[in-house]
């Protein structure tokens, strides 16, 4: 589900912050839900939902090497 599904979906607002903005000490974008608690729920069950499928897709993809005889 892409961005737009989720807020659709969710009937939440969700505000990413922009690229290069990142929670202290880490690389993670930050991300800021608000709503109805029971949207705000759903958008937060949906947004790690895509999370962990794309990790899982990552994790999947066979590096590429390179073999050096």
């Amino acid at each position: 589900m892409l961005f737009f599904g989720i807020l659709h979906v969710s009937g939440a607002n969700v505000q990413i912050s922009k690229k290069g903005i990142f929670a202290p000490g880490t690389r993670n974008r930050i991300v800021t839900i608000t709503g109805q608690p029971s949207a705000i729920a759903k958008a937060q069950y949906l947004i790690e939902q895509k999370i962990n499928d794309e990790e899982t897709k990552r994790a999947r993809q066979i590096p590429l090497t390179t073999v050096v005889n």
